[in-house]
């Protein structure tokens, strides 16, 4: 493998495990951005656990 090619493969492990590490942190201020912005009205329909549940499968995407 290219040292480049290493480089952006540890680049993205490391971004992938932050994502995991810091995931109760990163679901707790989405939650609590989503219900402060005015901007969202879908807010006004959904429910604490369809926001907080939405969050995991994005975050997870992002880290794979």
């Amino acid at each position: 493998m290219e040292k480049a090619s290493l480089s952006l493969v540890v680049q993205k492990m490391d971004f992938s495990q932050t994502l995991i590490t810091k995931s109760d942190a990163i679901l707790d201020q989405w939650v609590e951005a989503v219900y402060q912005d005015q901007q969202i009205e879908a807010t006004n329909e959904l429910t604490f656990k369809a926001v907080r549940d939405s969050l995991p499968r994005v975050l997870k995407a992002f880290a794979f």
